[in-house]
C-alpha cells in the first residue's frame, strides 16, 4: 500500500476502502475514504489515487457511478471540477 493511502488510514475516524474502478489518468487503484464521525447527507464520494496525490476525484450519489470529476481538493461538499471522465466499455473517456 502506498504512503498516500497509509496517510488516509492514520485517521481513526476514517474508513478507507479499495474501489472497483481504476484512476482514469494513470490506471492506479482508487480508494474511497469515509469519515464516519461526520456524515454529510447526500454528500459526494471522494476517490483517492494510490500513486498520485493530485489525482483525486468525486462522484455525486444522484449521478451515474460511471462518471468521475477530477478535483485535487475534492470533498463531500465541493462540486467544482477540473476535468470530467466517463467510463464507457471499460475505458475512461474525457467528457
Amino acid at each position: 500500500m502506498s504512503k498516500i493511502i497509509e496517510k488516509l488510514e492514520e485517521n481513526k475516524f476514517r474508513t478507507v476502502k479499495k474501489s472497483n474502478v481504476k484512476c482514469p489518468i494513470c490506471n492506479s487503484d482508487l480508494y474511497t475514504a469515509d469519515n464516519w464521525m461526520i456524515q454529510v447527507m447526500d454528500g459526494n464520494t471522494v476517490y483517492h489515487c494510490e500513486n498520485v496525490e493530485e489525482h483525486k476525484f468525486w462522484n455525486h450519489p444522484f449521478e451515474d457511478n460511471n462518471i468521475l470529476h477530477l478535483n485535487k481538493n475534492a470533498s463531500e461538499t465541493d462540486w467544482t471540477t477540473e476535468q470530467d471522465y466517463k467510463l464507457v466499455d471499460g475505458s475512461w473517456n474525457v467528457c
